[in-house]
């Protein structure tokens, strides 16, 4: 039972994967950009930085690199989403 789930999904993805892309692709890579790369530069912003760090700044650093996010996921939708969608699903 699990097997042939697998092999249907393995199957999807390999068939999604090699589509063109579609407008849908890339709203969803925007989207997962968008948060995806705040959480990024936020917390990397506040970790990697000098302490103390107002919440203005890790704001803004938020939201520039969400910016970006966006952009990246609007030109390589596809990857966007495999690489940020465990990173939303289980950081977010």
């Amino acid at each position: 039972m699990v097997g042939g789930f697998m092999s249907h999904l393995c199957d999807r993805v390999r068939r999604w994967w090699r589509a063109p892309i579609t407008v849908a692709d890339r709203i969803g890579g925007a989207v997962f950009g968008l948060f995806g790369f705040f959480f990024i530069g936020a917390i990397g912003r506040a970790l990697l930085g000098v302490r103390p760090v107002g919440f203005d700044t890790l704001a803004m650093w938020g939201v520039w690199s969400s910016g970006a996010g966006v952009l990246i996921g609007i030109r390589f939708p596809k990857v966007t989403t495999c690489l940020l969608a465990p990173l939303m699903l289980i950081g977010g």
